[in-house]
């Protein structure tokens, strides 16, 4: 890993603006400009819309938590921290993941492969439930994101069968869909679903939820 580090937000922003770092570790409260306002800026630049970054603070309320998200801090360590803790996260933020991606949407199977293979991740790509079966059975994907709604096997079937598998009793499972109800959440919890991203989604809402898996 190379590092480059900065004594403040004001510092950290003219570094990042000739340098386009992989992840940004901040503290919260400095002199010059706070960790919050050095997310914020940087998340309104095109470089650092989706880059991870990690707050370190001794703030835990859910006030700050809130603000946080707001902002799209991807994580957060609490203060007094150890190395372990901090390799632990970092470990986890860059995992290459293997990917199966299933939707009956060409455009929407294309989209996701494109972003994540992007992101150094790899995928599989299937066109309903009945074929993403097929391929995950021994093929120890790390992570499913699947449309809810397609023929032959629809996501939720799909998430039933995986789950009565040993294999992928708890890999993280993505729901892409327009669905929003509370009945439908509620079927997706029952199956174990980590999540669900609302259609119509943009690439970076796909990275930003695929980085807190």
């Amino acid at each position: 890993m190379t590092i480059t580090i900065a004594g403040d937000g004001k510092e950290g922003v003219n570094l990042a603006t000739s340098t386009q770092f992989d992840l940004v570790i901040t503290d919260i409260n400095m002199p010059e400009m706070n960790g919050l306002d050095l997310a914020r800026h940087l998340r309104n630049t095109d470089e650092y819309k989706t880059t991870p970054i990690i707050f370190l603070t001794t703030e835990a309320s859910e006030e700050f938590r809130a603000k946080g998200k707001e902002i799209k801090g991807t994580h957060w360590i609490s203060k007094p921290f150890s190395p372990i803790n901090l390799l632990t996260l970092f470990n986890s933020i860059f995992k290459k993941m293997n990917i199966l991606a299933v939707d009956d949407s060409k455009s929407i199977r294309c989209m996701v492969n494109n972003v994540l293979t992007g992101a150094g991740h790899t995928v599989t790509v299937a066109n309903d439930g009945k074929e993403a079966v097929s391929l995950a059975m021994g093929s120890g994907f790390d992570l499913i994101i699947t449309d809810v709604n397609m023929p032959e096997m629809d996501g939720l079937e799909l998430a039933k069968q995986l789950r009565n598998s040993t294999e992928y009793q708890s890999t993280p499972i993505i729901f892409l869909t327009t669905e929003t109800s509370e009945a439908f959440k509620t079927k997706g919890k029952e199956l174990g679903a980590s999540t669900w991203i609302t259609k119509p989604f943009s690439p970076v809402n796909l990275l930003e939820v695929v980085n807190t898996i």
